[in-house]
């Protein structure tokens, strides 16, 4: 399975920023270009239901169980926070991902250090309080393909003996009035290690992108797919999963939804678990801006293993209907939300249901609700995931 545990909950999604505000092309001044093209912390980070964060700090001990969000049934252990626990992973997904993307921000907010035809380095050199770090971006004789990569060096070491810690390549797309941006990167966390130790993150990240702004669809026509894989990912000797795979994807429209579907390591505290022990996890996580103005939500979740019996099922689903903006993180209020305990034939083992209020908990856009006592209504995880309004 994947790193990133903790309690479950959901969000993430944000807006086409650097990658798309720039068409290319052979005949654009080279550094302007690529500095308009390099793949900096805010055009990648992922949002969910219009909120982002791109803090670069992760805790210690990822694996440790998280005290709920505010709300008011944080009093309940077996209360499947899924739209707070997809906000963390978003969340989380940005800090990582901000450990090397860091240093190109800081790096392109200067002049590069040298300009040679369709190539420019920026580099920082002779610091001692940070790694001295070298970014170079390459663009293709026709200029629809950027190639980059980021070497870093210990502090004050002289000379500087580079290591590759991040690449990647993005490719222009654009078709008519449809732009667009394609691409891959390469996240070398033990290479990050080496440089400098007290980064604790070891293995390899794979990201790909596809992104495209279209003026024919809903504004602002903007349309984002990512998707990460994890080999041999640890949080670092506090991670005691130890080295895993893993796989995340993310979809947003922004203005009209979005989606977020992955695979986790979670402590669950329901059932009991007093040895901590980490369950293997599924959530997907759909939202949309719905026509009375609120996003509506919903998030459905299984795990199996850890303290979870064998051949047993936990399921959690959850929906709620929010202000757009409000942070997942933050609130976890839900109008609906359910968590069974399944044996191997589809009976209800154990578990609870609860919904607020009077109207209709559930949009009936996202398909039958699962329900605490019949297996037929279950969330389908064999299916691909979308949301409504979806293009």
């Amino acid at each position: 399975m994947t790193p990133i545990p903790r309690l479950l909950g959901l969000s993430s999604i944000p807006v086409l920023a650097l990658l798309l505000s720039a068409c290319g092309g052979a005949g654009s001044t080279t550094a302007a270009d690529l500095t308009a093209n390099a793949p900096t912390s805010s055009a990648m980070a992922l949002e969910v239901a219009g909120t982002t964060s791109a803090d670069a700090t992760l805790p210690d001990d990822p694996t440790l169980p998280t005290t709920p969000a505010p709300g008011a049934a944080d009093t309940d252990p077996c209360h499947p926070h899924l739209f707070a626990r997809t906000a963390e992973v978003a969340w989380r997904l940005n800090a990582i991902f901000r450990r090397h993307l860091r240093h190109v921000d800081a790096l392109v907010a200067r002049h590069p250090s040298l300009v040679a035809g369709d190539s420019a380095t920026w580099s920082q050199t002779g610091t001692a309080l940070e790694p001295q770090r070298q970014f170079t971006m390459t663009r293709s004789a026709d200029g629809l393909t950027y190639a980059f990569e980021l070497d870093l060096a210990p502090a004050g070491q002289a000379p500087p003996a580079w290591t590759k810690v991040f690449w990647g390549s993005l490719t222009d797309s654009t078709s008519g009035t449809v732009k667009g941006r394609t691409g891959a990167m390469t996240f070398d966390e033990d290479a990050l290690h080496a440089v400098v130790p007290a980064e604790r993150l070891t293995g390899t990240i794979d990201l790909t992108f596809d992104q495209v702004k279209d003026p024919s669809r809903p504004a602002p026509g903007v349309k984002r797919t990512t998707a990460v894989a994890f080999h041999g990912f640890s949080f670092g000797p506090y991670d005691r999963h130890g080295p895993r795979d893993g796989s995340y994807t993310h979809l947003s429209e922004p203005g009209v939804g979005g989606l977020m579907s992955y695979q986790d390591s979670v402590v669950l505290l329901c059932p009991a678990n007093p040895d901590a022990l980490p369950a293997d996890t599924t959530t997907v996580a759909r939202w949309f801006l719905a026509a009375d103005g609120a996003v509506h939500g919903r998030a459905d979740a299984r795990a199996a293993g850890g303290q979870i019996a064998a051949g047993d099922t936990w399921l959690g689903a959850s929906c709620r209907s929010v202000a757009p903006g409000t942070d997942p993180a933050t609130t976890s209020f839900a109008g609906y939300w359910m968590m069974k305990l399944e044996d191997g034939t589809g009976a209800t083992v154990a578990g609870s249901a609860h919904q607020a209020g009077s109207g209709v908990a559930c949009d009936p856009a996202f398909g039958a609700v699962p329900a605490l006592g019949d297996a037929s209504t279950d969330f389908d995880f064999t299916q691909p995931a979308t949301f409504p309004g979806a293009w």
